[in-house]
């Protein structure tokens, strides 16, 4: 890599790092991005994952670089609350302010055994 490409990279990449360590500044936006836009192109997801609501086994999922917490949203609308009782999502970020969103979003909106944490996958 080229010291000029090397240079960007690590602009782009201390841009993104602003960015998330900011996050707590703009829940709102991160929920309705969450529920709105991000939602949308989520929800199509869910079926070819056997992720219905007709469905009655349990369901174990992990969502790494969980943002906002889309896909737990998602997964909580659609599957029956004995479904989700019966099963857990894991959902978790790098970023300690968006899942501090998580967390709230998880006791506000009532989402079943859905556990937000900090986690570093890279």
């Amino acid at each position: 890599m080229s010291a000029r490409a090397a240079g960007s990279a690590e602009s782009l990449s201390n841009a993104i790092g602003v960015f998330f360590a900011e996050a707590d500044k703009h829940e709102n936006t991160w929920v309705r991005t969450s529920k709105t836009v991000i939602a949308k192109l989520a929800a199509p997801l869910l079926p070819r994952m056997g992720l219905t609501a007709d469905r009655t086994a349990p369901v174990t999922l992990l969502d790494n670089a969980a943002g906002a917490g889309v896909m737990a949203q998602e997964v909580n609308a659609v599957l029956p609350r004995t479904t989700l009782q019966a099963g857990s999502i894991l959902a978790t970020d790098m970023s300690e302010p968006l899942v501090g969103i998580m967390q709230e979003r998880i006791k506000k909106e009532g989402w079943i055994n859905t556990e937000a944490r900090v986690a570093d996958a890279q």
